[in-house]
């Protein structure tokens, strides 16, 4: 990417845009699951510089979702999906409703807000994963922890990282409320 370009993602489209700035917006690359029951690129979050992204789609495997991570080819310079993307645990998590990638690139946090639902009690969580800059193929690792909301307040409706992913604020919209973790 250059200077006089910038990236955009179209959610409803989940397609790839690149505006050079003099002559409007170009399509650069489409993305899809393939099916789109799936809500793919219900939320995506990418980092400035359109090395690395994160897509989510909440809908998959019974609703319990899924997210797709993707990095540049060096080679092509388009996206390539990592070898492995992270699923959600169970019926109704509703993994990826919103995603957010750190500005450096180093982590992206994820939001289940749906967690709990099948045991009767939806309390919602965010993981944060940590991504290996050593793998050209977009290898990250899963998180040590998660972190849970309360009883019925679909914690991790929304989350957002700093720019270098050690701080998460997240979204509990039934309870007006945001939160935030270090």
């Amino acid at each position: 990417m250059n200077n006089t370009s910038r990236d955009f993602i179209s959610l409803k489209y989940r397609k790839i845009f690149k505006h050079n700035l003099t002559g409007g917006w170009v399509e650069e690359q489409l993305l899809s699951s393939g099916k789109v029951s799936d809500k793919f690129g219900y939320s995506t979050s990418q980092t400035p510089d359109a090395k690395k992204l994160v897509i989510g789609a909440p809908y998959t495997s019974s609703e319990a979702g899924m997210v797709y991570f993707y990095s540049r080819s060096k080679a092509s310079d388009m996206f390539q999906v990592a070898e492995e993307n992270l699923s959600g645990f169970e019926k109704n998590d509703h993994l990826g409703m919103s995603v957010s990638i750190a500005l450096d690139g180093s982590r992206f946090s994820v939001g289940l807000p749906g967690r709990g639902q099948e045991q009767g009690d939806q309390f919602g969580s965010v993981i944060v994963c940590e991504i290996d800059e050593n793998d050209d193929t977009g290898t990250f690792l899963l998180p040590s922890n998660e972190i849970y909301g309360e009883s019925n307040q679909n914690f991790g409706t929304s989350v957002a990282l700093n720019a270098n992913g050690t701080v998460v604020v997240v979204g509990v919209p039934s309870a007006g409320i945001v939160r935030s973790f270090t």
